[in-house]
């Protein structure tokens, strides 16, 4: 059956990319004049949906989804690690699986950073002219931690700006030599009222972040 001069059809596709049992073709009857017979619109686009359907559904097979490639992150070992802190997990730490929540362990590199900083007397989480902003963070998580059991949160530097500084920490159950995760969490110093980085760290706090540099084995066999 033919369209009259007096109704337009348009067809859409939809949700490119679906199988084709899923694809939709929307169509849209205009009438040109209100006096028109709607019935005869109906019917006519009725019958081109039924017949154009089959038609777009090969055009609009997903291709085959292709994974992203993951590589496994290389755990580093105790050694690696200039300083520890001995971290005891609580009992809330635990979650419904009965191992220590993914999101807990970032609190357990805020304790071994802030915990070496104030310890060294370069912060002032108070008074303070210069904070520190985490502007990136990461965790890689190789066997669980559990309630009760103590955790030696092993803390090094990587990489030591002028107003940032990225920090390592793994997190090792006590005495073992390998460790349970590690990651890393990237500080910005800027000014507590201004919230701008800082043209150049406070000597004290460059001092005592110098400490605990290692060079990333990567970078030194770049170097």
């Amino acid at each position: 059956m033919d369209a009259p001069p007096w109704a337009t059809v348009r067809i859409r596709r939809a949700a490119r990319g679906l199988t084709p049992a899923a694809h939709t073709v929307v169509i849209v009857t205009k009438i040109r004049h209100e006096d028109s017979p709607r019935r005869f619109a109906t019917k006519f686009a009725t019958k081109f949906a039924t017949k154009s359907a089959p038609k777009l559904a090969p055009k609009l097979t997903p291709k085959p989804f292709a994974p992203f490639p993951m590589n496994r992150p290389v755990a580093l070992a105790r050694t690696d690690y200039v300083h520890f802190l001995p971290i005891t997990t609580r009992w809330m730490d635990n979650d419904v699986y009965g191992h220590v929540n993914n999101v807990v362990y970032y609190s357990y590199f805020d304790t071994v950073v802030n915990e070496y900083l104030i310890r060294e007397g370069v912060l002032d989480i108070e008074h303070g002219t210069t904070i520190g902003l985490v502007v990136e963070t990461q965790c890689n998580y190789f066997a669980p931690l559990v309630f009760p059991e103590r955790v030696e949160a092993g803390l090094r530097v990587a990489r030591l700006g002028a107003s940032s500084v990225r920090y390592e920490v793994g997190l090792f159950r006590e005495g073992e030599a390998q460790p349970a995760a590690q990651g890393h969490f990237v500080h910005v110093y800027v000014d507590r009222a201004t919230r701008r980085p800082v043209d150049a760290l406070p000597a004290a706090l460059h001092a005592a972040l110098a400490r605990l540099v290692v060079v990333p084995a990567d970078e030194a066999t770049r170097g």
